[in-house]
């Protein structure tokens, strides 16, 4: 991966980078929206009920058009693809790829406007509070660039498939 700036945020917006992703003002969404890019780059905590634990839940989503482009994707902590849990078949396209579940997530999202690129990679993890059953997302800024220039999920427009995630494998074959 190349990019322009290798800037680490150092700054209070940088805890903000990390729970929810790179921050965009209103009319950047409306943009997004109005050339029917989707991607959701918040994170939910999930109970698997018969393995009795949590999990992080993540959603590969996002594509492009020619002037415009947002993606987000996860890999694990050691920075390797992840199996999808459900790959997410649509109609429409430039929206949700697959599901991702894991003790640990690296988020990495990225934004272009034209040949311009906004990167924001983060670590998530659960951490539990004394005294709680329910754990909490707790997430540290790994990576912010700015004004850089990169990489094809962010320019693959009319996105309809992943750009990180791999099939899950059953019986040593993936499917």
């Amino acid at each position: 991966m190349a990019i322009g700036s290798h800037k680490q945020a150092k700054s209070p917006a940088s805890a903000s980078h990390a729970s929810h992703g790179l921050s965009l003002p209103a009319n950047g969404l409306e943009a997004l929206q109005k050339r029917g890019i989707y991607c959701t780059s918040a994170l939910s905590i999930e109970h698997q009920h018969l393995a009795k634990r949590y999990v992080l839940r993540g959603v590969e989503s996002g594509g492009a058009v020619v002037d415009l482009g947002r993606a987000c994707a996860y890999l694990s902590s050691d920075g390797n693809p992840l199996p999808w849990l459900q790959s997410i078949d649509s109609i429409a396209v430039n929206g949700r790829h697959a599901i991702f579940l894991a003790d640990n997530l690296v988020r990495i999202e990225m934004l272009r406007m034209v040949r311009t690129y906004e990167l924001a990679i983060s670590l998530h993890t659960l951490s539990l509070p004394p005294g709680r059953i329910r754990p909490e997302i707790a997430s540290k800024l790994l990576f912010r660039g700015r004004d850089g220039k990169l990489t094809e999920a962010v320019c693959c427009i009319g996105c309809r498939h992943t750009h990180v995630g791999v099939p899950p494998k059953t019986d040593g074959v993936a499917t």
